[in-house]
């Protein structure tokens, strides 16, 4: 696959499940950046989430906000990451943003939107948005296409005003998904290192 450079300034860009760079690589991008993120998606799929430490180093604030959450297959998501060595840094992460405050959840049963986006706002303001299905991993599970777009400023501070909205009517369960990340970090123990010395 070649890789497609985005156009010059503030045109929309159009990414699908073949490009380079992809979506996980174009959403890191914006988000090491970003000072605030506002990401709105139907369901939360901790199994998807791929964050680097370094991309949320310099984030003030990561708003998600999500159609419902159903606490027992987020319950086994965890589970699933805790059991993975290679993707157990990802459920801790997160379960430090959210410990931190950064990390803020709501749900909204009764609102609705399509497709996901996420808007990342830098120093300056609103600084791009991202519509699409949110995806990290590859392949796409579909056959595709896979359609996602990058826009600009202008669709970015539109969008925001959308999601404030949307925001406003929805309930706060960060502290039930913190509650499931904490207990499940209880049951599997970050492994001790060979050599460390025992707790006294």
């Amino acid at each position: 696959m070649e890789p497609h450079t985005p156009p010059a300034g503030n045109s929309p860009y159009l990414l699908d499940e073949r490009s380079v760079p992809s979506f996980r690589r174009t959403f890191g991008r914006h988000l090491v950046r970003a000072r605030e993120v506002r990401v709105a998606v139907a369901r939360i799929r901790l199994s998807g989430v791929d964050l680097g430490r370094e991309e949320v180093e310099g984030l003030r604030r990561l708003q998600v906000l999500t159609v419902a959450v159903n606490a027992q297959a987020l319950s086994l998501e965890a589970e699933a990451l805790a059991r993975d060595p290679e993707r157990r840094a990802n459920l801790l992460l997160i379960r430090e943003l959210a410990g931190e405050g950064r990390l803020e959840i709501r749900a909204a049963p009764l609102g609705g939107w399509s497709p996901d986006f996420s808007v990342f706002s830098q120093e300056g303001g609103p600084a791009a948005l991202l519509v699409g299905p949110h995806w990290f991993q590859r392949p796409f599970p579909y056959r595709g296409p896979a359609l996602a777009s990058l826009h600009g400023p202008a669709a970015a501070a539109r969008m925001t005003k959308r999601f404030q909205e949307l925001w406003a009517e929805a309930h706060d369960v960060a502290g039930a998904v913190l509650g499931v990340l904490e207990r499940t970090e209880a049951r599997h123990p970050e492994p001790r290192k060979v050599g460390s010395p025992r707790a006294p």
